[in-house]
């Protein structure tokens, strides 16, 4: 399963480069989440992710998966398609005890390539994506984690021997966000709710978002500045000067989450998850020249029962319009 995500990531990667030799426009982004910037280490305590997101295109010159996945959302608008790769890591707060810490969340490691399709008009976005991973060893999340320790200087996690065993997950997200509030001069603001639903053995759940972005020239679509399903990253003006504070609000009703419900066709590690929970958070996003850096920190309520506190990270995203 290693050897198979390298070969995705690298055709991923060709298909991305090709894209730009034809000359069509297309965003690639990174985005690098981590609880080291509120100074924890414990449960959601890693992500990183790497999509590319096309210009507009026709449906008759996109890949035929990407074809398939435009007919699930509106016809009106243009269209968008992406993909992406990512890796995320949670662990117990106790990340040194050799035991099993049964009274916290599992060790787990997931990695995922995701297909997307997106539908953008000057008031709404439509976005779908299928994601095919893998939880467990073969996602390389203690790998991950004692490669970081060891760049940090830090002592290595010895409870990785604990985590979710090897499982394959398969989900579908589909989301709608749309613009309330329309900015009306150079210096403005504008409301953008979103609602969403994930199905699969990774994660099932409804979700709903509502972001207040204020500052200069605020573009439009709305670009995702930290990680989550059916992510969208928008285009750049190639000139022009962006910079914005944005504030938002989530909540989420969570039917399954294999991180803490445990493997599904397996006896494993599991904890009883919250079935609502929410987060805050607020950052800064900068635009020139079509690049974008962005920062924001997270807080989010418990996810399971017996947590002591709230989870803090935050998230770095960087992407460059060509």
């Amino acid at each position: 399963m290693k050897s198979g995500l390298v070969v995705i990531a690298l055709f991923l990667l060709i298909e991305g480069v090709l894209a730009r030799e034809a000359d069509q426009e297309g965003t690639v982004a990174l985005f690098f989440e981590n609880d080291l910037f509120a100074g924890t280490d414990k449960h959601e305590t890693h992500g990183t992710r790497i999509a590319w997101l096309s210009g507009a295109q026709t449906l008759d010159k996109v890949p035929l998966w990407a074809a398939w996945l435009g007919k699930a959302v509106p016809e009106e608008g243009s269209f968008h398609y992406g993909w992406s790769l990512q890796q995320e890591l949670f662990t117990p707060a106790d990340t040194k005890s050799p035991v099993l810490v049964t009274d916290d969340r599992p060790f787990a490691g997931l990695a995922a390539v995701g297909f997307s399709a997106h539908r953008v008009t000057p008031r709404r976005i439509t976005s779908i994506e299928g994601a095919l991973g893998w939880v467990g060893p073969a996602a390389l999340g203690e790998e991950t984690q004692r490669a970081a320790h060891r760049l940090e200087g830090t002592d290595e996690p010895v409870g990785w021997d604990h985590q979710l065993g090897d499982e394959p997950t398969l989900n579908v997200a589909y989301t709608m966000r749309w613009r309330v509030h329309e900015p009306r001069h150079t210096w403005s603001w504008d409301l953008v709710p979103q609602l969403g639903v994930d199905l699969g053995n990774r994660i099932t759940q409804a979700h709903g978002t509502v972001w207040l972005r204020f500052g200069k020239g605020l573009p439009w679509g709305l670009t995702d500045t930290h990680m989550g399903s059916a992510s969208y990253q928008g285009a750049h003006e190639s000139n022009a000067t962006r910079v914005y504070g944005f504030i938002g609000l989530q909540g989420r009703a969570i039917a399954h989450d294999i991180t803490l419900d445990g493997n599904t066709f397996r006896e494993s590690h599991r904890v009883d998850r919250e079935p609502l929970v929410g987060e805050a958070f607020a950052g800064l996003r900068w635009c020139f020249r079509g690049w974008s850096l962005s920062y924001t920190h997270a807080v989010q309520s418990e996810a399971f029962r017996g947590q002591s506190g709230a989870n803090y990270r935050g998230s770095v995203a960087l992407s460059m319009t060509f």
